[in-house]
């Protein structure tokens, strides 16, 4: 019995691109918190002075550049998996 290398190697693949995309998301998230504690200058500080500012235009663009780049790196993570993974199809079912 022969097993099919690149087929594992596609599989394999696909779950590390999941995982990358999930601790890209997590950093993100810590963004404001290491920004605040070690006073970098970044996205996550400039929402934090936004939110503490009351500068709401300021902290909604902030928070919706937060998310849209969120958005973004799933949608490239489920559509690498669905490249990687032969039996992922995403659409209608025939």
């Amino acid at each position: 019995m022969q097993l099919d290398q690149a087929a594992d190697d596609r599989q394999a693949q696909a779950g590390a691109v999941l995982f990358a995309a999930e601790e890209g998301v997590e950093e993100v998230g810590g963004l404001v918190a290491v920004e605040f504690l070690f006073n970098y200058q970044g996205i996550g500080l400039l929402i934090y002075e936004a939110a503490r500012q009351k500068d709401l235009p300021l902290l909604t663009a902030g928070v919706l550049v937060v998310g849209i780049t969120y958005l973004v790196v799933t949608l490239i993570a489920d559509i690498l998996y669905a490249a990687l993974n032969p039996r992922i199809r995403y659409g209608a079912a025939e």
